[in-house]
């Protein structure tokens, strides 16, 4: 293979994910069911996640869902730089990907640049945890983004133990995963 259109699809991939696995998508064991999208709504914390381009460099990150007349939910993340302390955001919407029970959806963000890709909630009792999960198939290897997400940044480690759990039962990396920086955070609007 050329290795000029394997770079080219790896950098168009990479706008959207940054961590790569050989083969398809791995079928996950379990999605959220019955999944309640007005008690997801509110503010989630960042606590660990796979490496994305987006959020590198920044500390802070959270991500506010608030109800939406044209989808399942509108999104605000923010984030402070590590480096210049200055604030990021990215903003869009979910609409429903899947049955109508589970917690598949497609995230569709509009700034600052445009982009699209699935968001899976894998598992979350809603007031203390949520595993998000994406896997993008590209040619001979798929790309995946996970985050574990709590409502507090002094998350209790049983909250955390169950977001491993839930890796644990789909068969998922945990060993791609780390800790993001959530101290000294600003208050956010």
């Amino acid at each position: 293979m050329n290795a000029f259109p394997f770079f080219v699809i790896l950098l168009a991939s990479g706008i959207q994910a940054q961590v790569p696995f050989l083969g398809k998508c791995p079928v996950v064991n379990e999605v959220q069911q019955n999944f309640d999208v007005n008690r997801y709504l509110g503010t989630w914390i960042a606590i660990e996640k796979y490496f994305t381009i987006f959020e590198a460099g920044r500390k802070c990150v959270e991500a506010v869902y608030t109800a939406s007349d044209n989808a399942t939910f509108s999104l605000h993340n923010q984030m402070t730089g590590m480096i210049t302390h200055k604030p990021f955001t990215m903003d869009g919407y979910a609409l429903a990907a899947g049955l109508p029970s589970e917690a598949k959806l497609s995230i569709h963000f509009t700034s600052p640049v445009p982009f699209v890709g699935p968001y899976w909630i894998l598992g979350t009792d809603y007031d203390s945890y949520a595993v998000v999960w994406s896997c993008t198939n590209v040619i001979g290897f798929n790309i995946q983004l996970a985050w574990v997400l709590t409502r507090d940044r002094n998350y209790p480690q049983e909250a955390l133990d169950k977001a491993h759990a839930i890796f644990d039962r789909n068969n998922l990396s945990r060993k791609m995963l780390y800790k993001l920086d959530q101290t000294n955070c600003p208050k956010y609007n």
